[in-house]
C-alpha cells in the first residue's frame, strides 16, 4: 500500500466514507494534520515580530510557501519488496535460453502504523543483464498498482553468453518512491563449492574359499576417501543365520576417521558343517556423523565363497541276470552316491575286468545326497571268481579327485544235462520203488 504524508490535505468523498466500513477516523484525510495546525500556530504568533525583523518580506514569504508546500507533498511508506527469485534451469549453458522469475510483493500493513491513501504504483520493471546476460523478453511488460499483501510474478527470457556466475540487476520504478534495485544471481556452467563430506568405502582382501565347518578370519578395511573427517563411526556385521555366524563381536566403533585414513579389522566367521556351497553375501552397516552434525548410514556388504566338497562312495553292486554264466552277455550295475556337501561334476567310472564289452560309463553330475548308476555291458568268459578294480573320477569346487575300489565277480559254470537226467531218473525210480513197497505192505494187512 502507498500511504500519505501526515501533512497531506487532499480530501475525497470516497476516503471520508471509510468511516462507514470500520476504518479508523484517523485514517480519513479530511481531518487537519497536527503538524499543519502546529505550523500555522507558530506562524500566527510570530508573524509580526518576524516580519518586523526581516528587511525583505519577500524572503520570508518565499520561505513560508516552501515550508507549506512540503506539508502538501504525499509521503509514501516503502512497502514493495522482492520476496523471491528463481532461474530455470538452475544452471545454464552458454548460448542456452533460460527464464528468470521474480516475485514482487506489497508488504504494507495498515495495522502497524501509517495512514494509507493509495496503493503503490509500479511504473516499470526492468532487468539489466549487462554484457554477459542478454534479456530477450519481459522488460517493461508490467505497469500498475499492487494492493496490500498482494504479490505478482514477473518473468524474463535471458540468453547466457559465456561461462560464469552473473548478477543481472532488477530495477523497479515506483511513483513517488525510491527505485528498487535487486541483483538476481545466474549460474552459467559454473560449479559452486559445497560443504565437504566424508566418503567411507568398505573393502576386503582376497581370501581362499571356505569349506563347511571352517573357522576363518576375514580382514576388512574401511577407508575415508572424502574431504572431511567422519566421527563416531560404527561398523555392524549382520552374519546371523544357519550357515554363517560371527565368532566374536559383530560391532566395532571408531571415534574419528580423517580423510585418507584407513581402519582395519579382522572378522572371525564360523561356517556350519552343512552350509550350502556358493557365494554368501554378508550385510554390513556403517553409520557415522558428518561435519554438519547429520547422521549418515551406509548399507554395504562383504562376501565369502564356501567351496562345495563332494564325496563319492559305492552304494550297491549287481548284475543282470543275477547269476551270469560263462560266455553270456550281462550288465554290471554299480551305483555311486554323493555323501558330500557339494556337487560332483564330470563323474566318470571304468572297470578293468578281463571281459569284453563296454567298460567305461559317464555319470555326469551327482548332487549331494543322491546317487547314479554306472552300467557296463559285458560278455563273460569261463566260470570262476574274478577280481577287478572300479575307478571313478569327478570334479568339485576343490579340484579333481580320483578313487579306486577293488571288487569281485563270480561266474557260475553251466549245468551238465546228462547228469541232470540221471538224477531225475534216479529220483523217479526211488519214488516208484517206495510206492510199490508201501502198496504191498498195506495190501497184505
Amino acid at each position: 500500500m502507498v500511504s500519505i504524508s501526515p501533512f497531506s490535505t487532499r480530501v475525497t468523498t470516497n476516503q471520508c466514507n471509510r468511516k462507514k466500513t470500520g476504518t479508523p477516523l484517523s485514517d480519513c484525510p479530511v481531518l487537519v494534520s497536527v503538524r499543519q495546525i502546529y505550523l500555522f500556530t507558530i506562524w500566527y504568533t510570530m508573524r509580526d515580530n518576524v516580519i518586523r525583523s526581516l528587511k525583505n518580506r519577500r524572503i520570508w514569504i518565499s520561505l513560508f510557501f516552501i515550508l507549506w508546500s512540503l506539508t502538501l507533498i504525499q509521503g509514501v511508506f516503502a512497502a514493495v519488496t522482492v520476496t523471491g527469485t528463481s532461474v530455470t534451469p538452475e544452471i545454464l549453458m552458454p548460448g542456452d535460453t533460460g527464464v528468470v522469475t521474480v516475485t514482487i510483493k506489497n508488504t504494507a500493513d495498515l495495522q502497524t502504523g501509517g495512514t494509507v491513501t493509495d496503493f503503490p504504483y509500479i511504473e516499470s520493471i526492468y532487468l539489466n543483464g549487462g554484457r554477459d546476460i542478454r534479456v530477450t523478453g519481459g522488460n517493461s511488460r508490467f505497469e500498475g498498482f499492487i494492493g496490500t499483501d498482494q504479490s505478482i510474478d514477473i518473468s524474463f527470457l535471458i540468453v547466457a553468453k559465456r561461462t560464469g556466475i552473473f548478477l543481472p540487476e532488477l530495477l523497479i520504478r515506483l511513483r513517488n518512491q525510491e527505485n528498487i534495485r535487486y541483483p538476481v544471481p545466474v549460474n552459467v556452467n559454473t560449479r559452486i563449492a559445497t560443504i565437504k563430506q566424508p566418503a567411507l568405502v568398505l573393502s576386503q582382501k582376497p581370501i581362499k574359499d571356505f569349506r563347511p565347518g571352517d573357522d576363518r578370519v576375514i580382514p576388512i578395511t574401511i577407508e575415508n576417501k572424502g574431504e572431511s573427517p567422519a566421527r563416531d563411526v560404527t561398523i555392524r556385521l549382520h552374519a546371523s543365520g544357519t550357515d554363517i555366524a560371527s565368532g566374536r563381536t559383530d560391532a566395532w566403533y571408531v571415534r574419528d576417521l580423517g580423510p585418507e585414513q584407513v581402519y582395519t579389522e579382522e572378522i572371525i566367521l564360523l561356517i556350519d558343517p552343512k552350509a550350502r556351497p556358493g557365494i554368501h553375501v554378508i550385510p554390513v552397516t556403517i553409520t557415522y556423523t558428518r561435519t554438519d552434525g547429520t547422521l549418515e548410514t551406509i548399507d554395504t556388504s562383504c562376501s565369502i565363497k564356501i567351496a562345495g566338497d563332494a564325496e563319492l562312495a559305492l552304494a550297491s553292486v549287481g548284475t543282470d541276470p543275477i547269476r551270469p554264466g560263462p560266455d553270456e552277455p550281462f550288465d554290471l550295475i554299480i551305483r555311486i552316491e554323493n555323501t558330500g556337501a557339494g556337487d560332483a561334476t564330470s563323474v566318470q567310472a571304468d572297470v578293468n575286468i578281463p571281459f569284453t564289452g563296454i567298460k567305461t560309463a559317464f555319470l555326469g553330475t551327482i548332487e549331494p545326497d543322491s546317487n547314479a548308476p554306472a552300467v557296463f555291458l559285458l560278455i563273460s568268459t569261463g566260470p570262476g571268481t574274478y577280481e577287478y578294480n572300479l575307478r571313478y573320477r569327478y570334479n568339485d569346487d576343490l579340484g579333481t579327485h580320483e578313487t579306486e575300489v577293488p571288487l569281485t565277480l563270480v561266474i557260475a559254470p553251466h549245468s551238465d544235462p546228462v547228469l541232470i537226467s540221471v538224477l531225475i531218473f534216479g529220483i523217479l525210480v526211488l519214488l516208484g520203488a517206495g510206492y510199490l513197497m508201501r502198496k504191498r505192505i498195506f495190501g497184505h494187512a
